[in-house]
This record gives structure tokens, C-alpha cells and sequence, in this order.
């Protein structure tokens, strides 16, 4: 697990991949996580209700924060291990590339076709002051460079 935990300290895999990696069974890497997590070595926390995935940290504890709503939460990065053999459909190799999608925090995702652009004009007695060259600036430039 050590190896594989990444700068996080932290790993999400399944029993059989673990099992794999460490050339055991998914029952043997049972009993070494529940003895590791006795000895106070890992952490181990639940993900999802019922209880089938977990992550497991090492050497480290998870910060359990509020967020604006009073509910409790916990935000890690992990390492995820995967097993193709534990996945519904073969992997092809030839798949199209995933779209990307923009990272926006704690914001709301925008949806349907939005607004058009604004355009306003400027208030009376407001308007943007951009500096502008004028004809006395052109004939100083051309004195100075002379």
C-alpha cells in the first residue's frame, strides 16, 4: 500500500486489487487492513453508505470540516487502483477522448443556452477614460528621437 499511496497518503482499491499487488488473498488483505487500522497505522474511511468502498490513509488524519450548510465532510486526494478484470465491459483502447469539463470549485454548474453578452452604454458623465494619442504627443516623439 505504501507504494502506492502517492504524495497524499492515501489509496483506494478494491480487496482484489490489493490481493493482486501483494500476492494474497482478498480475505488475507482483509485481516491486514483491520490489523493495521488497530495498531493505529491506517485510516480507514467509508465511501458511500453501504460500506463495499473505503479509502485507505496512511500515516496521516483525515480533517472533517463544515461546510456553509452544518454538514460535516472530509476532502482527501487519493490514489485509485483499478483492475481491468473488475470492469463491466472490456477497455478498448481506441475510445473517443473524454470532453472537458472547466473545474469550478463550490460554484453552481451553469445550464441551458444562458444569456447573451451584456452591452450596455456607458452612464452620462461616466464614460471610460482610455488614453488616446494625440497630434502634440506624435510631434514630441518625433523630437526626441531626432
Amino acid at each position: 500500500m505504501a507504494a502506492n499511496v502517492g504524495d497524499q497518503n492515501a489509496v483506494i482499491a478494491s480487496h482484489k486489487v490489493l490481493a493482486k499487488l501483494m500476492g494474497s488473498s482478498a480475505s488475507t488483505v482483509k485481516r491486514a487492513l483491520r490489523t493495521l487500522e488497530a495498531g493505529n497505522w491506517i485510516e480507514v474511511q467509508q465511501i458511500g453508505a453501504s460500506g463495499t468502498v473505503n479509502a485507505d490513509v496512511l500515516n496521516s488524519r483525515v480533517v472533517w470540516t463544515e461546510a456553509r450548510d452544518r454538514l460535516r465532510y472530509a476532502r482527501l486526494q487519493a490514489e485509485v487502483l483499478l483492475a481491468e478484470d473488475e470492469q463491466p465491459e472490456p477497455i478498448e483502447a481506441n475510445k473517443a477522448a473524454l470532453h472537458h469539463l472547466p473545474r469550478i470549485e463550490e460554484m453552481q454548474i451553469p445550464s441551458g443556452s444562458g444569456l447573451p453578452p451584456v452591452s450596455q452604454p456607458s452612464f452620462p458623465g461616466m464614460e471610460v477614460d482610455l488614453p488616446t494619442i494625440s497630434a502634440e504627443y506624435d510631434d514630441d516623439k518625433r523630437q526626441t528621437a531626432t
